[in-house]
């Protein structure tokens, strides 16, 4: 009578063991991918513990697995997007490490209505932040190099439409020159 009762047993422990496994290479795999991501994940239950992290997370933070989250990286930006997201908003922020510049992005996992926990993406945008910081110098430096001479071109050319006759012949040429000068100038920007 126990015989069949047992099969299903030893069926069922074989099935379940084999699920374990399945799930235990998953996991291997996950941890393999995430580990030698350059970009960090960093997980946070809903009390703010640190409960996964990748490599790039631990050594951009210098946090740990089971560490309350302001314990390892004291960063207010940090700090702020971490609390965001456990209020169930999510947020993304600045953090320089290093002479380095990260992008933190900060969104909120849902446990129940109340609670939440958060998951962190971490990405290295330094050279996209240089290459915007260089994109709005060259933007200064060509409208402050097109404000000179646009200033010189309008000023003389209202001086002379204004007053034309009170000027001599030879300074209403030296200031068409100044004016023609300053109009080559703004072609070769």
């Amino acid at each position: 009578e126990l015989s069949p009762l047992l099969l299903r047993l030893d069926k069922q422990k074989t099935e379940l063991m084999k699920n374990v496994q399945e799930m235990s290479k998953a996991r291997i795999n996950f941890a393999f991918i995430s580990n030698n991501m350059s970009e960090g994940i960093v997980v946070f239950s809903e009390k703010g513990y640190i409960t996964g992290a990748n490599k790039s997370a631990k050594e951009i933070l210098g946090i740990s697995i089971q560490q309350f989250f302001m314990e390892g990286c004291r960063d207010l930006d940090y700090i702020k997007a971490v609390r965001s997201a456990l209020d169930g908003k999510p947020m993304t922020t600045k953090f320089e490490k290093n002479g380095l510049v990260y992008q933190l992005s900060a969104s909120p996992v849902k446990e129940n209505p109340e609670k939440h926990a958060a998951l962190m993406f971490i990405t290295d945008i330094t050279e996209k932040d240089q290459a915007e910081q260089r994109r709005k110098e060259f933007s200064g430096n060509v409208s402050h190099e097109l404000k000179t001479p646009l200033t010189v071109v309008a000023g003389f050319s209202e001086m002379l439409t204004d007053n034309l006759e009170d000027y001599a012949a030879t300074d209403v040429r030296h200031y068409l020159s100044l004016i023609c000068e300053q109009s080559v100038r703004m072609r070769r920007l």
